[in-house]
């Protein structure tokens, strides 16, 4: 299919929208029994009034071509999401926060959300938690990678269980391994951390050491090769999901996909009208195939700072800056310092 998308690229041939042929639309094209003198109608065909103009055999080979690559992508092993925090991951009141996920527009996005919420007795227990898994596994895994990088906090809690000093060097050297894993994949938290707790104000952070010790190595006090560490934190809410923030740390945000394509947009448009490459606000949303008022809450977007530009593009925003919060300030200032207040940049 990929091969008859770009044939159909290259001869010129454009969709009703004047875009190039997505694979999805040509599948339902060929699937269609208009061109064997049929009509379809939901599941069932009806002999049409009209000529085929495709001989049956030829019909029915492409059929089986199309059915036998949906079966394969179908089946086509994919990759399985695990969720590292499973079973560690609690908030002040005890209550564990369990995996969940949702889909939208064929993306999943995966949760930890209050169990209590999860069974519907939140009326009982007060407000639950909802948080982005990657969001609060980044968090995490940050901190559990410094907590690892603090060699005088892990030689220190192994002297207290009583290890002999000759087997430091190798704790140390098994840190800066999963260090190294936590920074690399994100699964590695299934083996750094033993339990999180998370308030409003902050984590709460247990990192066994116990893994770190070489095989065969004399303990004298097993419950001292235990970090634990607070980590001071701000929630923000973001829609229905909460929003974390780290104080001092890296963002914990992804780039915000939509709201980049958004900010393109409206420089992209604005610079048409700009320039005369389009000579209204309606020719353009002809084109695109939206309204004028989509075009237009696009528009002031082309006159952002570019500081605050490229802090979206580094994920720097703040958390609850989305291009839908963008689109209804429609007194934005053209003034960059301004503009800096009003949407909460420092």
């Amino acid at each position: 299919m990929p091969r008859v998308k770009s044939e159909l690229e290259q001869a010129g041939f454009r969709s009703k929208a004047d875009r190039p042929f997505a694979c999805g639309a040509l599948y339902a094209l060929l699937a269609n029994p208009i061109y064997i003198g049929e009509i379809r109608h939901k599941d069932a065909r009806h002999p049409g009034l009209h000529e085929a103009i495709v001989d049956r055999p030829l019909w029915d080979e492409v059929q089986l071509h199309l059915a036998a690559n949906l079966t394969a992508r179908r089946f086509r092993p994919g990759k399985v999401e695990v969720s590292p925090l499973a079973g560690k991951l609690f908030d002040t009141d005890g209550d564990r926060l369990t995996p969940s996920h949702a889909a939208k527009g064929g993306r999943r996005y995966r949760y930890y959300v209050s169990h209590r919420l999860v069974t519907g007795s939140v009326e009982h227990s007060g407000q639950g938690w909802r948080l982005p898994a990657g969001t609060i596994e980044r968090c995490v895994a940050d901190a559990a990678g410094a907590m690892l990088a603090d060699g005088t906090a892990v030689v220190a809690a192994a002297r207290e269980a009583g290890i002999a000093a000759g087997r430091l060097p190798a704790v140390l050297a098994a840190a800066a391994t999963l260090r190294q894993r936590l920074r690399e994949e994100t699964n590695g938290l299934a083996d750094a951390v033993e339990r999180v707790t998370v308030g409003e104000d902050g984590l709460s952070l247990a990192v066994p050491l116990s893994p770190l010790v070489p095989v065969g190595t004399a303990v004298a006090d097993p419950a001292a090769l235990m970090l634990i560490r607070r980590i001071p934190m701000t929630v923000r809410r973001r829609g229905v999901e909460m929003r974390l923030v780290i104080e001092g740390g890296a963002p914990t945000a992804k780039v915000d996909p939509v709201l980049v394509k958004a900010i393109a947009r409206g420089i992209g448009w604005f610079q048409e009208l700009a320039g005369g490459t389009s000579a209204t606000i309606t020719a353009i949303a002809l084109r695109e195939g939206v309204s004028g008022s989509h075009i237009a809450h696009h528009l002031p977007l082309a006159f952002l700072a570019p500081d605050i530009i490229a802090a979206i593009l580094t994920s720097r925003q703040p958390v609850d800056l989305t291009a839908d919060a963008l689109f209804k300030r429609i007194d934005l200032p053209i003034d960059w310092q301004e503009q800096k207040a009003l949407l909460g940049f420092g």
